[in-house]
């Protein structure tokens, strides 16, 4: 069998789908002769995986590169990795439909997969809300030339479906980009120079518009108004945001951190706070990061919320309506004054984290759905 995956950039370039590209090709490759087309001039080299250079990042019409070397090599499948601004300016390329038109009809035995971590923008601006058009209007173009979709949410997957049949469509969660290291906590606090004594609420990762950090400053004031010595532990790279949401709140940060040392700031939380905008999903980084090192971690469900993570809710981690702010705030206080609560719910988490996130499981799933074994259900 074989398979080529297609992406801009790969490690050492600091992008997360790159670098979800680059583990998700090392773990296919036990499956299947896999190959990685990429714009990335130097990538660092994936175990068991070819990476090809056969496009630029600009012009974006160069990505008709792509159907060449895939015509050529006529793999078994092809997958996308899709979100729209990794392909061109403002999100918009109009030659990536007309690449995958000429993939079909030089290499039709080619089965082509999108695999979907990004639709488009949130229409919150007049200007976004055009954009949020051109995306969805170029997704409907690509859907038209593709076989099937991973969809990295179920909430997505009837969308999908309704474009390229519901048989043809599964929810793939991602896994996480971090690598596993448990680091005993009062080491990781004197490796980083953290208090070591106060409850660290931590935060990991970059602060957009969707992630709540005003909610987790809250919940931090709130336990410290019933005594608890909590600071909110902040490790990435938007300090100053950061700093501004929490207002007169401590703050404890490390700054962004090099890959090598972020277990060691998950593993100086006492509990990961990561509430979202519409719920936490299977393509959270920080969520399922957090869960493969054990951490006791709070988040909200909500629309884009999957349902085997709702399930999971309140052994595994704990969820509360993405509505509801005081419910955020008691489970936090709860967990903060309550050190086995958060023992247990930590390894229950990493196990859960090994039976739904391991790469291992991700790429058998991309395997069975890209090559041809029936879908798995969504969700399991």
């Amino acid at each position: 069998m074989t398979m080529d995956l297609v992406f801009p950039r790969l490690p050492p370039a600091f992008d997360a789908i790159g670098e979800y590209t680059a583990i998700l090709a090392e773990h296919l490759a036990p499956f299947a002769d896999v190959r990685i087309l990429t714009s990335e001039h130097d990538p660092s080299p994936v175990a068991g995986a070819r990476i090809e250079r056969v496009f630029d990042e600009a012009p974006r019409r160069s990505i008709a590169a792509i159907a060449r070397a895939v015509v050529d090599r006529r793999p078994d499948a092809l997958l996308v990795q899709y979100n729209p601004f990794s392909y061109g300016h403002r999100g918009v390329n109009p030659w990536l439909a007309p690449v995958l038109a000429r993939v079909r009809r030089g290499s039709p035995s080619t089965r082509i997969v999108l695999v979907a971590h990004e639709t488009h923008i949130e229409p919150a601006t007049l200007r976004k809300a055009v954009l949020c058009l051109a995306h969805r209007v170029q997704l409907a173009v690509l859907l038209r030339h593709v076989d099937r979709v991973a969809s990295t949410i179920e909430a997505w997957v009837p969308g999908f479906g309704r474009a390229v049949g519901a048989g043809r469509v599964t929810a793939i969660p991602i896994g996480s980009n971090v690598p596993l290291r448990i680091v005993p906590r009062p080491s990781a606090r004197s490796s980083l120079g953290l208090p070591k004594d106060a409850i660290l609420v931590g935060v990991f990762g970059k602060v957009r518009p969707e992630r709540r950090i005003d909610w987790v400053a809250g919940a931090v004031d709130a336990a410290r108004r019933r005594g608890v010595d909590a600071r909110l532990f902040y490790v990435g790279p938007d300090v100053e945001r950061v700093h501004r949401a929490a207002g007169s709140v401590p703050v404890v940060s490390t700054g962004p951190l090099p890959i090598a040392a972020v277990p060691d700031g998950l593993c100086a939380m006492d509990l990961c706070a990561t509430p979202f905008r519409r719920g936490v999903s299977g393509r959270r980084g920080s969520f399922i990061a957090a869960l493969q090192h054990g951490i006791p971690t709070v988040s909200t469900a909500g629309p884009d919320t999957d349902r085997f993570l709702r399930e999971g809710s309140g052994a595994a981690f704990e969820l509360v309506p993405d509505s509801d702010r005081e419910a955020f705030d008691r489970t936090v206080i709860r967990l903060c004054e309550d050190a086995v609560a958060r023992s247990e719910i930590g390894d229950t988490g990493r196990r859960f984290h090994d039976t739904h996130f391991s790469w291992t499981e991700i790429a058998r799933r991309h395997a069975e759905f890209c090559l041809g074994a029936r879908a798995p259900d969504p969700g399991r």
